[in-house]
């Protein structure tokens, strides 16, 4: 802002009191206005501000509203009886109705809003200087009392239109029937009408029809004197429909006609805010709880994989104890494919949690269903019939096996627990083919070709609401303790990981009907090699380093070993392996170690072993998710790694490969 020399000539002549509570503030501005003005006298309150306005007398007064002892519109009214012509200046943080009613009835000059940048705060001591000059030169000419009344009347009318012009608010007045009698430019520009529109319509008029009983009471009880003010959000309507939120603060001057002061500021935005707070809020909950799930899968991985290896150990140890009894055969068999059951369960969940890559490989839809279907048999009631249906050919898919047996076992568990007695859950695959995008349930289809996936059941069936939700990580419709909310979740992840789509079709007291869309695969399918581990000699007489903090999976390697011939020497950890290689260097031929272990790890461990012994074929296991034993620190080792649960065929076939290679 630029001040002319005459301004500022003139403003060095004032002496300013400015008063203000906040330390900071007062600072900012005091080291503002000396430059200015002549003198600037400070105080910290209303009372310390009206002892220094009578030992001063200031040309002019600045100061805030909210302070101790004595507030600025008290100070202010306590100046005007002393020295009516003064000028103030009030400078708050509130759109406040009260306060503006109270700084009319004292007659403050300006009436500015906070945040106040500096140079709108010299531009207003302008005008008041302006005025002081005015009032002066009127003096001169000996017309002092025309020019009181006229500088008070300008002075009111400055202050409105200050008020009104400032204002981010809508402000409007209105006679005791609630007819608006004055609209400002703003609250015009909000409702979108001009300012004759509003002129003799009620403020009733422009508020939402579902809000319109509490405010209409609301008002009612403002202009009867039950209340002496009101603070509320509600919607207002806009001429061309829409609507906006909207705080309000009303009041009543009390006088004859009792006019009432209606402050209206648009909250839209800071309503757009919380909702979309909130819905981060809970998005980030959700991000929280399937990290947990993460946390929770990949701590346990180590421990329940290390338990799958022990009972598929001791189960491939029977079945070559037992060749000539077909039932205990059976049995060994059946435990052998759950434990790669629960093991494909474990990685899908740390698939789905982040935790785990998928083993994604060209495989057929049907055969998977094929060798899945007698387990999923097992998962449903005797009173529940379960047909499953095959779609003609092979249907290709590039599919993770493991993920999509176990999207199927969450689907026949979600069909089960909605299914009564003697319903139907129906399984089957087919082929669908679309060139036009197709809308199925809850779902867009893109035009393709796919191998589709349906399991449907004769259930309770769930309602629109549910469906929107039912993919939502914890969430679940059954009683506390008969879900977890995830199965449905672990669905959609896979499907989604696998560039497929789902659908979902049902209605209450109809069943529903889950659709699973993997894009065929267009090529020609490879051939699966058939296995030739039978040919593959187990047998061996060398030397195995055995390091495995685990002692029933040490107890089971070693049963295996010895069998087949191997002489094996056996540590719990790093530290005690170091040692026994050292003792048994030239005897160890090979080494097999765990990676997570007490004291010192694998990693470590086998590093310090390559220092000594380059060429030492060594195996590498581990149940833990791959970011949390650093596949990429293994590779660098030159190691052949096993998952665990690793199979006693698998172990053997490693180890006899390594010594031979």
């Amino acid at each position: 802002m630029i001040v002319r020399n005459q301004d500022q000539n003139f403003l060095k002549a004032l002496t300013v009191l400015y008063v203000e509570d906040e330390p900071e503030t007062r600072e900012q501005f005091s080291a503002f206005l000396r430059r200015p003005v002549g003198t600037l006298i400070t105080a910290v309150n209303g009372a310390e501000g009206l002892e220094a306005f009578v030992r001063h007398a200031p040309d002019i007064v600045v100061t805030d509203i909210l302070m101790p002892y004595m507030d600025g519109l008290d100070m202010a009214g306590e100046i005007r009886k002393i020295a009516p012509a003064v000028p103030i200046i009030v400078v708050t943080a509130f759109e406040n109705t009260e306060y503006l009613m109270r700084a009319i009835e004292i007659g403050v000059d300006k009436y500015v809003v906070k945040p106040v940048v500096s140079n709108l705060l010299l531009e207003r001591l302008l005008e008041c200087a302006h005025r002081l000059r005015a009032e002066e030169q009127l003096e001169l000419v000996h017309q002092h009392e025309i020019q009181e009344m006229a500088a008070k009347h300008q002075r009111h009318h400055d202050e409105l239109r200050i008020i009104f012009e400032l204002s981010t608010a809508g402000i409007l007045l209105g006679d005791d029937q609630g007819l608006i009698t004055f609209a400002s430019g703003r609250m015009a520009e909000m409702l979108g009408y001009s300012a004759d529109e509003l002129a003799n319509t009620r403020y009733i008029d422009h508020v939402h029809p579902d809000d319109l009983r509490g405010v209409t009471e609301n008002m009612q009880r403002l202009l009867t004197g039950k209340v002496r003010n009101i603070d509320s959000e509600h919607r207002y309507m806009r001429k061309d429909g829409s609507y906006f939120w909207g705080h309000l603060t009303a009041s009543c001057i009390e006088d004859e006609s009792k006019t009432l002061v209606v402050v209206l500021s648009d909250v839209g935005v800071r309503k757009r805010a919380e909702e979309e707070r909130l819905k981060l809020e809970h998005q980030l909950l959700h991000a929280q709880k399937l990290e947990s799930v993460g946390v929770l899968a990949g701590g346990i991985a180590h421990d329940f994989n290390n338990v799958l290896t022990v009972i598929n150990g001791y189960a491939n140890l029977l079945q070559t104890t037992i060749k000539d009894d077909d039932e205990s055969q059976l049995f060994a068999r059946e435990i052998s494919d759950s434990v790669c059951r629960a093991a494909d369960m474990t990685r899908s969940i740390l698939a789905f949690s982040g935790k785990h890559e998928m083993l994604m490989k060209y495989d057929d839809l049907n055969q998977i269903l094929s060798n899945i279907s007698r387990s999923l048999g097992r998962l449903i009631r005797e009173d529940i019939a379960m047909p499953v249906v095959y779609g003609d050919g092979k249907f290709a898919v590039f599919a993770d096996r493991g993920q999509i047996e176990q999207l199927l076992i969450n689907l026949v568990v979600n069909a089960r627990d909605a299914t009564g007695s003697g319903g139907t859950i129906s399984v089957a695959t087919m082929l669908v083919e679309s060139e036009e995008p197709r809308i199925e349930g809850n779902a867009l289809i893109p035009p393709g070709r796919y191998a589709c996936l349906s399991v449907a059941d004769s259930g309770s069936g769930m309602t629109d609401e549910t469906i929107e939700h039912i993919f939502e990580p914890f969430y679940t419709t059954k009683s506390k303790g008969k879900g977890t909310g995830l199965g449905l979740s672990i669905v959609h992840s896979i499907v989604t990981k696998h560039k497929g789509w789902l659908s979902v079709t049902s209605a209450p007291g109809r069943g529903s009907e889950f659709r699973v869309y993997l894009p065929l695969y267009a090529g020609e399918m490879p051939e699966r090699r058939s296995e030739v581990r039978q040919t593959v000699t187990l047998q061996g007489t060398e030397t195995v380093l055995m390091v495995e903090d685990n002692s029933d999976v040490m107890k089971l390697h070693k049963e295996m070993l010895g069998r087949c011939g191997y002489t094996m020497l056996s540590a719990s950890d790093g530290v005690e392996a170091l040692e026994l290689f050292s003792a048994h260097r030239d005897e160890i031929q090979i080494a097999v170690v765990d990676v997570i272990m007490p004291r010192m790890n694998g990693v470590e461990l086998v590093g310090r072993i390559r220092q000594e012994c380059p060429d030492l074929p060594i195996i590498m296991t581990s149940g833990y998710a791959d970011e949390i034993i650093d596949r990429a620190a293994i590779n660098e080792l030159e190691v052949l790694f096993l998952h665990k649960p690793v199979k006693r065929l698998d172990l053997l076939i490693a180890i006899r490969s390594c010594l031979d290679t």
